[in-house]
């Protein structure tokens, strides 16, 4: 897991310019990898984050459940906002 980590962060560092990710790029490219590989299930039968945009009036983009109980909830930001 820590090879899969340093990759991720080496990913990161490696960018010329953060300015080209928005919203979907750094979902797409960051947090689904990193969510996922901490074990979170984002398809399939039974995904454990549910997409709550619509729920949640834009203050969140995702649900993290567990048994049908939501743990936390996130608000992805592009790469170039933070």
């Amino acid at each position: 897991m820590e090879d899969f980590f340093n990759g991720l962060i080496g990913k990161f560092k490696k960018i010329p310019d953060i300015n080209i990710y928005d919203k979907k790029k750094t979902e797409k490219k960051f947090v689904l990898p990193l969510f996922s590989g901490l074990g979170w299930e984002f398809e399939g039968k039974n995904p454990s984050v549910m997409d709550v945009n619509e729920i949640s009036k834009n203050i969140a983009d995702c649900a993290f459940e567990m048994y049908g109980i939501t743990k936390f909830i996130l608000k992805i930001v592009p790469l170039m906002k933070i």
